[in-house]
This record gives C-alpha cells, structure tokens and sequence, in this order.
C-alpha cells in the first residue's frame, strides 16, 4: 500500500506542481487517506450506533485531528522524495503511465464518492 500512495504522490507532485514544491502534494495523500479513515469510522458508527447523534463540533475536531495527523506523518515522509520517485518512474511506458493515472482518478474519485454516499446515508 505504501509504494501506491508513493505513486499517486509521484503523479499529483508531476501533475500539479511539475516536481517543483513536490512537497505540498502530501496534503492531497494526507487527504485521502483521511477521507478513507473516515469513511470507515462514518460506517462502523452508523452499524453500531444507528440511532445515535454525535455533536458536530467534536465530529469535526476528531477530523481535523486525523487530517493534520495524517500531514505531519506524510510531509515527513515525503519531504525531498520527489526525485527518488521520478527516478522509479521516469522511464514507464506510455500505456503503463495511462493506465496508472485512470487508477489513481478512480482511486480519487471512488474514496470521495464512497465519503459522500455515507454522509447521504448518515443525514437520512
């Protein structure tokens, strides 16, 4: 799972910022990762405590926690990687390369979807 979050940090760094200021794409990791902890926690809170309402503010406290948590871990990690990652992955054929990028969308794409569906069901 690491070398995964390395490559879609690797492509959101290129995307975005061309290598130069790499490091801020750790907020994008940082934001996914949260996104899929959070998910879990809005599922198992929904099956075990169907009927229950949690105050928002401490809701919203628990995920600023895990969000900057997640950053301080990841800009750590990531800090100055850039280079060693495109050394990887410079050199990937152009259909890996495609390929590769529709799975980091739909990685995206998915974990935002699934986050959006369990607050619609959460708010019924």
């Amino acid at each position: 799972m690491k070398t995964f979050f390395e490559y879609v940090f690797y492509r959101i760094a290129k995307l975005n910022y061309n290598g130069k200021r790499a490091e801020r794409a750790s907020i994008a990791i940082s934001a996914c990762q949260g996104v899929i902890i959070i998910n879990v926690l809005l599922f198992l809170g929904n099956y075990f405590f169907p009927n229950q309402r949690f105050n928002k503010n401490i809701n919203f406290i628990i995920v600023l926690v895990i969000i900057f948590t997640l950053e301080y871990f990841n800009s750590k990690l990531y800090y100055r990687k850039y280079a060693e990652f495109h050394k990887r992955w410079r050199y990937e054929s152009r259909t890996d390369k495609t390929f590769k990028m529709i799975g980091v969308i739909l990685f995206v794409t998915a974990i935002w979807s699934l986050f959006l569906l369990n607050a619609y069901i959460i708010a019924k």
